[in-house]
């Protein structure tokens, strides 16, 4: 049972302050009474607060330090983003602006009635197509009005009869537009969309305009003798004379406008209907665009390290199947 020492409530007064009386009068100790706290309660607390003063008088500098550190990657961030934001202005004026300029109609600069624009609208593999296409145009435009201008001038002098200034009228007179807007604009807009039936209907007005350049550039005298070619450059210096001379210099200049359009017709014609070249049946189906593949695979295998490298870079890119062999020997 409890003695006296260990029952609170063995005395009369069992709320008595046990720290007044006498070591052996005491029972259990008065947990409320101040001497009572243990040390290692209070001790701690100073230590927290020994602490926390210490880290208060040494922190300020830290806290400034700091302070210092992210305002200067605050501003180095703004200054970044505002490089950003400027660079996307930048783009997108000029997203703008070539959206302005495309489908704008640029030819001819005197007055401007459509588009023509090889730099920008034709791909880069074909532009060489294209522009030796352009040139055979204008030395067939400048050959009709060298051709037109002789005829003309042989007429007015007597050496040539009506129907052959007509005739040279009409084929002149429409072989300008018809070959620009049939022949050349075939070309040009095959080699931009890349459709089948329109690299056949191309194929087919190349193989009339190096036709009508071969006719031109001779002038045989089978349908009368309408061209300024080889035939009349022949009879005009042979006839002599001052008027002679000057027509036989004119149909040497004929002559050569016409051999150098019909030159480069033939040269497009030619590289029109090679399988190799991305153009006919492309579309439908047919012969694969090998030049231009081909042209890729050299630039993978430049790059790749070696040729499983340049593989997994190929079928990366989702080009499809490799036209280059085996190995990329093919290429």
């Amino acid at each position: 049972m409890f003695t006296s020492k260990g029952n609170p409530f063995a005395s009369l007064q069992p709320f008595r302050d046990e720290a007044v009386l006498p070591k052996s009068e005491r029972g259990v100790p008065n947990a409320f009474s101040e001497n009572t706290v243990p040390q290692a309660l209070v001790a701690p607390a100073a230590v927290v607060a020994t602490q926390t003063w210490d880290a208060g008088e040494g922190g300020g500098s830290r806290g400034q330090e700091n302070g210092h550190q992210n305002a200067g990657s605050l501003s180095s961030w703004e200054a970044c983003l505002k490089a950003r934001e400027e660079a996307l202005r930048q783009r997108e004026q000029a997203v703008s602006t070539a959206e302005g300029q495309a489908g704008r109609n640029n030819w001819p600069r005197c007055r401007p009635f459509m588009r023509h624009s090889i730099s920008e609208d034709v791909p880069v593999n074909r532009q060489g197509l294209v522009t030796r296409g352009y040139w055979a145009w204008i030395f067939a435009a400048a050959g009709c009005c060298v051709d037109w201008i002789t005829i003309t001038l042989m007429f007015i002098v007597g050496h040539k009869g009506l129907g052959d200034w007509l005739f040279c009228t009409i084929i002149s007179g429409a072989g300008l537009p018809l070959s620009f807007l049939l022949w050349h604009r075939s070309l040009y807009k095959s080699a931009i969309k890349d459709g089948a039936c329109m690299w056949a209907w191309f194929f087919l007005l190349s193989a009339m305009h190096v036709g009508l350049a071969a006719w031109t550039f001779i002038g045989p005298p089978i349908v009368g003798k309408w061209a300024a070619g080889v035939f009349t450059m022949i009879d005009q210096f042979k006839s002599g004379g001052g008027a002679g001379i000057f027509f036989g210099i004119c149909c040497v200049i004929n002559v050569v406008l016409w051999g150098l359009s019909g030159l480069l017709g033939f040269a497009v014609w030619g590289v029109s209907r090679i399988p190799n070249y991305p153009t006919l049946a492309t579309s439908a189906g047919g012969y694969p665009r090998a030049s231009k593949l081909k042209h890729q695979c050299k630039l993978v295998l430049k790059h790749a390290k070696n040729a499983k490298h340049a593989k997994d870079i190929w079928y990366e890119e989702g080009e499809g199947a490799p036209p280059c062999g085996n190995g990329w020997a093919g290429c």
